[in-house]
């Protein structure tokens, strides 16, 4: 494996580097503390949208530069260790885009896609979640029958679908102009066979959206409940034109790296801070990193980010070159998850009673890495998900 960035990439990544100090870092704080309703810095997507940020993964005919997993991890790992909210907002939008980019026709390319590339405040929602289908909402760990699991309904009737039901804490939701929604179109099958995908504007009738949800972290980065109420969807957005179907591709370009990359790059900024500041502490007559508990637990913070690093560009290189394996990707999810929010935790007590003040970003830091492992499912389900995994190579004969 061969981690070195090309010239283009090198390019890429220092005009992320640049963006993130000049534009996200000024801001960064104060988005943190603001309201959750009032917080999103929608002039930091038009300025990111110029620099081509927001339609990173789009392929080259439609405006970007299908950006390869690898291209991504190198743009996150400069945003997001400055802000991940930030980050999120763009990093969003390229990996919701592969659901049109592999899975959609050519028809609904041709439709959507101009409007992503000329507008620079199109975002995307992909809306999964509801009140009673968390981790049910997808098939990797329980496969959900008629019953459970996503429960808005799209019927069709005659050229067109009919929807009801509520999304909860779906990110964009506030935001998105497009919504890639996630319906049952056969109630009477498992999730496996009976869940679609619409495409569904923000402004179509019966669209509105509910609460808008106040974290703990990633407080930019916005999650609502979006409700529908007799929504009629032209039969020709059923993504792809099969009811029941996802090409697998979709999960490709990125999408399997994306959570992990922002809490790899959040614990390298708190790492990066406790050992900026544990170098210019004094406590008892020396600095405190020349402290052996404390040069300790620092020493064990970067051995823990080295290795989850590594593990994470394994994964984008594989992703890029070889197609997703799904079993790496969940070791990544899971890894990086739990390495992030114990590096977070040290970091944070290097600081002291600092540590655990609102104006200092050491704190904002955990409070994002907590928040992060909720993101894009929660590591207890990616666990069992990779045990499911793990059960059927035992069953085939082709364990590790």
């Amino acid at each position: 494996m061969y981690f070195e960035l090309t010239e283009e990439q090198k390019a890429i990544q220092s005009l992320a580097c640049e963006f993130a100090r000049n534009e996200i870092q000024p801001i960064a704080m104060s988005l943190d503390l603001a309201s959750a309703t009032e917080n999103f810095p929608w002039e930091l997507v038009k300025k990111g949208s110029k620099l081509g940020f927001r339609t990173l993964t789009l392929p080259p005919r439609w405006g970007g530069i299908g950006a390869d997993a690898i291209t991504q991890l190198a743009i996150i790992d400069e945003l997001a260790y400055v802000d991940a909210s930030c980050s999120k907002i763009f990093a969003k939008n390229w990996t919701a885009c592969r659901y049109l980019i592999a899975g959609g026709t050519e028809e609904q390319k041709e439709r959507f896609l101009p409007l992503i590339r000329d507008n620079d405040t199109y975002l995307l929602a992909t809306p999964g979640t509801e009140p009673g289908a968390g981790a049910d909402k997808d098939t990797e760990y329980y496969d959900a029958p008629p019953g459970e699991g996503v429960m808005t309904t799209a019927r069709r009737e005659g050229n067109h679908y009919v929807v009801n039901g509520r999304k909860h804490f779906i990110a964009h939701g506030p935001t998105a102009s497009l919504f890639i929604m996630r319906v049952r179109t056969d109630p009477s099958a498992p999730m496996s066979k009976g869940v679609s995908y619409l495409l569904i504007p923000r402004d179509t009738p019966g669209v509105s959206i509910g609460a808008i949800h106040d974290k703990l972290g990633w407080r930019a980065y916005p999650q609502s409940e979006i409700v529908l109420e007799d929504v009629v969807v032209p039969a020709a957005n059923l993504l792809g034109g099969k009811e029941g179907y996802l090409n697998p591709e979709v999960g490709r370009g990125g999408r399997s790296i994306e959570v992990p990359a922002h809490m790899m790059a959040v614990a390298r900024a708190a790492l990066d801070a406790a050992i900026a500041y544990a170098g210019m502490r004094r406590q008892g007559g020396k600095i405190i990193i020349q402290h052996q508990s404390v040069a300790q637990d620092l020493a064990d913070c970067y051995t823990l980010l080295e290795a989850g690093r590594s593990l994470l560009w394994r994964a984008a290189w594989t992703d890029t070159y070889q197609g997703v394996n799904p079993a790496l990707t969940r070791v990544c999810r899971i890894y990086c998850a739990e390495t992030s929010i114990k590096i977070c935790i040290t970091a944070l007590q290097v600081f002291g009673g600092y540590g655990v003040m609102r104006e200092m970003p050491i704190q904002k830091y955990l409070r994002d890495a907590i928040t992060m492992e909720h993101g894009e499912s929660t590591t207890r389900v990616v666990k069992l998900a990779l045990a499911k995994l793990m059960e059927s190579r035992f069953k085939a004969g082709t364990l590790c």
